[in-house]
């Protein structure tokens, strides 16, 4: 075979080669306005918020459905609510009805993306405004999806729900839950709530025990 006719049939191997792998990163792109969603993001840490808000309608403008845009956009709402406690709780809502497109999502796309930690933040604004059974009702939802969460959103999951039981005088679970965090992701504040409920417990000589099946058996 003549020398050009295989450096041809191996030039056409290779595009094929080269297309089947932009086709398999394309398949394996989870978020295709990463670069602006990641910037949106640091923008929004930063405390810039007018820029982030203007990168997030940039990619809602494009792309209305982008999950990770919607995320930062109810976050920027709730930023911005300052004092008005109604406006703060319509950002809340905006966020917590990005629970309902979970289901629609890729599920490998979903996990990789952490998409289900979405479940913790809105628990974690309900908890800030003094809800403590919303707060609940979401952080048990994330629990029920830990299998789909990354340890760092595990432990602050955890930790949440530690939280709220303390809260509410649960001083046993919440102990439970606390150490649940520190063994997955040990940190100084969950370090800090068990050295917290530690003294309530052993003040109170408290022996009881938390069923944690409570928790276990809760379903998606």
């Amino acid at each position: 075979m003549p020398a050009a006719r295989n450096r041809t049939i191996l030039a056409a191997a290779l595009g094929v080669l080269a297309l089947l792998a932009a086709a398999a990163a394309r398949a394996d792109d989870c978020d295709p306005m990463s670069d602006l969603n990641d910037k949106a993001k640091s923008l929004r840490a930063d405390g810039k918020l007018d820029k982030a808000q203007r990168i997030v309608d940039k990619i809602l403008k494009a792309r209305s459905d982008d999950f990770r845009a919607n995320y930062t956009a109810a976050l920027l709402q709730i930023d911005a609510s300052g004092t008005d406690a109604a406006k703060h709780l319509a950002g809340i809502k905006r966020l917590e009805a990005l629970e309902t497109t979970l289901p629609q999502q890729d599920p490998a796309c979903a996990k990789k993306r952490n998409l289900y930690g979405v479940y913790n933040m809105v628990g974690v604004e309900y908890y800030n405004i003094g809800d403590l059974a919303s707060a609940e009702r979401n952080f048990e939802r994330g629990y029920a999806n830990r299998d789909k969460l990354g340890d760092g959103t595990n432990a602050r999951l955890f930790d949440n729900m530690g939280l709220v039981a303390f809260k509410r005088g649960d001083y046993v679970c919440a102990h439970a839950l606390f150490e649940k965090s520190n063994g997955t992701k040990r940190t100084p504040e969950t370090d800090a709530h068990l050295k917290l409920v530690n003294t309530v417990l052993s003040s109170a000589k408290d022996k009881r025990t938390c069923d944690m099946s409570r928790y276990d058996n809760l379903k998606p």
